[in-house]
């Protein structure tokens, strides 16, 4: 188990390295073993990445960046993220792919070089082969948002069944995801009101997060089987996968 952030401050908002790493450090109780944090300037891709390390007083903009880190896969530090591909493409994933080394494989007849041996670096490797293409032949449980170095989008998504969390919201216009709402309700201009219907579902049926709508005034789950691409001033949901018959 993982966590992340991510915001997408790119109409010349400001979030201080002070601010993202409070959002960040809010889910470390999901991954204790590491923490990374990257920076992508949306108009010309160039990246920054720091660790630990991070100055609270550095003010960001772009697509930035937060990752906790549970090491399960690939011990080493090649596993590390946000991950960063030779495309430019940066990574923040939660979860586990199944078939991993058969995408490896794949890939690797392909021509593609892998420095580690975890499944993250083959979920990026195999969005910068195969784009959108990629969400059906994965096998697993997963949340993730990446930036297409190459297409210049924000790409988010969740797998089949919604096994991994993932939720967003708009934040004085900074789109907001992360793996937790109260790493979401971090941010100093989070709206904190409820949503009484959802309350009320979750009083008499012990409900939660069985529509798009949280029990948060604008805080909102992306549904299982589910993508958003962000790029361009729009953005577009599209799901790749329902059960059969029911789509």
């Amino acid at each position: 188990m993982c966590g992340f952030v991510t915001l997408l401050a790119t109409s010349g908002q400001q979030v201080s390295g002070a601010v993202l790493r409070r959002m960040t450090q809010r889910l470390a109780h999901r991954g204790p073993d590491d923490i990374g944090f990257a920076c992508v300037d949306h108009s010309s891709g160039a990246i920054r990445t720091w660790g630990q390390e991070l100055p609270d007083e550095i003010s960001l903009s772009g697509v930035i960046f937060g990752h906790r880190r549970l090491s399960i896969l690939d011990l080493s530090p090649a596993g590390h993220q946000p991950m960063v591909s030779s495309a430019g493409s940066v990574l923040c994933f939660n979860g586990e792919i199944y078939n991993f080394l058969e995408l490896r494989r794949r890939l690797a007849a392909d021509g593609v070089s892998f420095q580690g041996t975890g499944d993250t670096e083959v979920l990026l490797a195999a969005y910068d082969r195969w784009g959108l293409e990629a969400l059906p032949r994965l096998n697993g449980m997963w949340a993730f948002i990446l930036w297409d170095g190459v297409r210049r989008t924000v790409v988010a998504c969740r797998d089949r069944f919604g096994v991994k969390p993932l939720y967003y919201t708009s934040v004085d216009g900074v789109q907001v995801f992360g793996s937790e709402i109260k790493a979401v309700l971090e941010h100093p201009g989070a709206h904190r009101g409820f949503e009484q219907r959802q309350v009320a579902g979750y009083l008499r049926d012990g409900l939660t997060d069985h529509t798009a709508q949280t029990m948060f005034c604008g805080i909102r789950s992306l549904s299982p089987g589910t993508s958003i691409v962000l790029g361009d001033g729009r953005s577009t949901t599209e799901r790749y996968w329902s059960l059969p018959g029911m789509a």
